[in-house]
């Protein structure tokens, strides 16, 4: 009986040893595996961006890994949801994203000429307001703490392997931190309009959504999307206050714009700050974690194969040049000094993987921006961070910058010159295999993005800019302050 186990149990280790060789045709494994178990979990990287293209497009399920996150992500209907993010929506916003640059203005000003400071409660606030459409006030701070919590509880299943079982799991003590985010997350009662009028209206009309599925829908981009904004406005004041002559040129455009008054942003100034977007853009392209990984071509993946793909390779593929390292947005200013491949850039991922709210972030960041900066200059050491990386790339000490008041028509009070960048912006791990989960809903969720409906958001924009503005002021004459929570509140504040 013994003998007969033995050689089932060998016989099973042959077959799995067997399944993870795969075909000839496939990438080599990494050399360190043990016999028979190799490296366990076989992990394709792509850093080509066409591959990674290929990828995105013909695998359209994420792994397994991504279960993790289900409890409070839900599936996506993609085109369902489209249309609440159209252009027209998305321009009736402009009055939130301003009336939040200027809260968030207003209350970083306590910070002002006070020396460092960590920002990242006054953006990540600012942001959760933004995207919810509501005063801090009334956000209940235990759905902020509980979507931030959320993360961890992801990244800690997954870095230990003994969780991955779901039976494991149910008697974990992350598991338990996970129900009751979750409980909070539910019973938070923040709504998005006109995103949330689009869900009812699909649900009551069509019936295409359920109860749970319209709430999974609203923490997804409540807790997914001020996130990411938050963190790319904070990289990018880190950037800027490390280098004074990139930020003395995006204040000059910004005194051309807005011919040095502190008026409201509207639709077409936006279409007027390209070096201001250039400036965005090479904040999410550079950030540094590890080193790339090439795979040779013409390889062929085996059907159920994991495959990464890796944003920070992409960004820091050959094709960028030679100063693929150096932060230098006037490489976006000409299609001469950029990658000839389109998807040399994926920020926002590329293809039928592409983010859904990509053009209400950029409306959104470029208010908040144009506000701040016109009030405030920033000073920063990017040295200073130390990073690490959980659902996406964050500094383990703070995002710490130092604000001082403008004067009027100057634009000589830039940050003292840091020399160097340091790539700083991070992307959720995208794990994906075969299947269809949310292809079929696509379209009809791509019309909440259209043009004119981002147009409508402007006047938001320009609200929570503001009210960042008159957060921030709070703190000019500080010296290095950690804004984290005000500018993630901003975003938040603003998306709501």
């Amino acid at each position: 009986m013994l003998v007969l186990i033995l050689f089932c149990v060998t016989l099973g280790a042959y077959w799995m040893w067997r399944k993870k060789q795969g075909g000839s045709d496939e990438p080599p494994s990494t050399p360190g595996g043990w016999p028979l178990v190799g490296h366990a979990h076989l992990l394709v990287v792509v850093t080509d961006p066409d591959d990674a293209l290929t990828v995105a497009n013909a695998c359209l399920e994420k792994d397994k890994f991504y279960d993790f996150a289900k409890p409070w992500l839900g599936e996506i209907h993609r085109k369902l949801l489209q249309p609440a993010f159209s252009q027209t929506v998305l321009d009736g916003f402009l009055g939130v994203f301003n009336s939040q640059s200027r809260k968030l203005v207003h209350d970083l000003e306590i910070e002002a000429g006070k020396g460092p400071f960590d920002h990242w409660t006054y953006t990540r606030h600012n942001a959760l307001e933004t995207i919810c459409c509501k005063d801090h006030s009334v956000l209940n701070q235990q759905y902020v703490d509980a979507a931030e919590k959320i993360f961890y509880t992801i990244v800690d299943r997954f870095q230990k392997f003994w969780l991955h079982s779901p039976w494991m799991f149910q008697f974990s003590g992350v598991k338990r931190t996970q129900d009751a985010c979750l409980k909070k997350i539910i019973g938070g009662k923040i709504k998005l309009i006109p995103f949330m009028d689009l869900l009812l209206e699909l649900a009551m009309e069509k019936g295409v959504f359920t109860d749970k599925e319209i709430r999974d829908h609203v923490d997804t981009m409540i807790v997914g999307g001020h996130d990411t904004s938050a963190n790319v406005l904070m990289f990018t004041l880190i950037l800027l206050g490390s280098h004074t002559e990139v930020q003395k040129k995006v204040f000059e455009e910004l005194e051309e714009v807005f011919e040095g008054s502190d008026r409201d942003v509207e639709k077409a100034d936006l279409l007027k700050l390209v070096y201001l977007e250039a400036v965005l853009k090479e904040s999410m392209r550079l950030y540094t974690i590890n080193k790339m990984h090439h795979f040779p071509e013409n390889c062929t993946l085996s059907s159920g194969r994991t495959c990464f793909i890796f944003v920070f390779g992409i960004h820091r593929h050959p094709m960028w040049g030679p100063d693929v390292d150096q932060f230098r947005p006037e490489r976006w200013l000409s299609p001469a000094t950029l990658p000839e491949s389109s998807n040399a850039f994926a920020a926002f991922m590329m293809g039928r993987r592409s983010c859904i709210g990509k053009s209400y972030a950029y409306m959104s960041m470029k208010t908040t921006l144009s506000h701040v900066l016109r009030r405030y200059s920033i000073t920063a050491n990017h040295k200073d961070l130390v990073l690490k990386l959980d659902v996406m790339l964050k500094p383990a000490t703070g995002y710490h910058i130092s604000i001082d008041k403008r004067e009027s028509g100057s634009c000589g009070n830039g940050a003292s010159v840091f020399p160097g960048g340091l790539p700083v912006i991070g992307h959720g791990l995208l794990f994906i295999r075969k299947g269809v989960v949310w292809k079929r809903n696509r379209r009809i969720l791509d019309l909440a993005f259209k043009q004119p409906i981002l147009d409508s958001y402007q006047k938001v924009f320009n609200n929570q800019a503001i009210r960042l503005d008159n957060t921030l002021s709070k703190k000019v004459g500080v010296g290095y302050v950690d804004v984290t929570h005000d500018v993630t509140r901003s975003v938040l504040e603003t998306t709501c």
